[in-house]
């Protein structure tokens, strides 16, 4: 039997309570909360955009309840992983409502910094149904890998780009 454990509480539209989330407990949370207090929320496991979102966010700055597939568990699902894609559906499956649309949005981790901005080398879906979020996020995390290769290298980034999704 595999022992579960609460992996992290995802926050809800606007005026909603939190959901909680089952995952296997040896897997990484498919779904982390924007922090808006507390300790800052770390670039390296969420990227710079969704790391900026969440420091807006603790400032008082009308951000939208948002959600971020960490990039640890991005790659996996943008590599065809069954077992982080199942989990990612499910984590999703609580916390979208199946009658509203979503942007879904590409956040890596050397993204909108003082040296590179990373301007049209990411990609964005927006108007994404409900029940077409988890291949949005297939799709993001793995944009066009020759592309990106080729501006980071230009860039002077780091190679391979970490991208988490918002």
């Amino acid at each position: 039997m595999t022992r579960l454990r609460l992996a992290t509480r995802a926050v809800g539209p606007r005026g909603s309570a939190p959901r909680r989330v089952r995952t296997d407990a040896s897997a990484p949370a498919p779904l982390l909360a924007l922090r808006t207090r507390g300790r800052p929320t770390d670039r390296s496991r969420v990227g710079a955009k969704a790391a900026s979102l969440a420091w807006l966010a603790s400032r008082g700055v009308p951000v939208p309840a948002a959600v971020v597939v960490p990039v640890e568990v991005a790659a996996q699902v943008a590599a065809g992983d069954a077992r982080a894609t199942d989990l990612l559906a499910a984590a999703l499956d609580s916390w979208l409502d199946p009658a509203r649309t979503y942007a879904v949005r590409s956040s890596a981790d050397g993204q909108d910094g003082d040296l590179r901005s990373f301007a049209g080398q990411l990609e964005t879906r927006l108007a994404v149904p409900a029940a077409g979020v988890v291949e949005a996020v297939r799709a993001v995390a793995r944009p066009d890998a020759k592309r990106l290769a080729a501006y980071a290298a230009r860039a002077g980034a780091p190679v391979p780009v970490r991208i988490g999704v918002i």
